[in-house]
């Protein structure tokens, strides 16, 4: 049950965080599609550097998003206090 409460606020986070930033992140996933073709040629050496490049990629926009959707939340939550 706990698992449950915790698991449904994961998803609202996520939600919540996203909002946004969806199509964002799907042009940037799209942007590494010439890489990959680029990949095929090398016959999948050239993933060796492409495959932690894109990673850090998603985790350095992660990181974007988050600290824009705390200083967002911080913002408010501010605002809220000085009412």
């Amino acid at each position: 049950m706990i698992f449950a409460i915790l698991y449904m606020d994961t998803l609202r986070l996520s939600k919540e965080m996203m909002y946004g930033y969806k199509w964002k992140l799907f042009v940037l996933q799209l942007s590494f599609i010439g890489w990959g073709l680029l990949c095929v040629l090398t016959l999948g050496i050239g993933l060796l550097w492409l495959v932690p490049y894109i990673e850090m990629t998603k985790a350095n926009f992660y990181e974007d998003v988050k600290r824009e959707w705390e200083n967002n939340r911080n913002n408010i939550q501010y605002d809220n206090n000085n009412i």
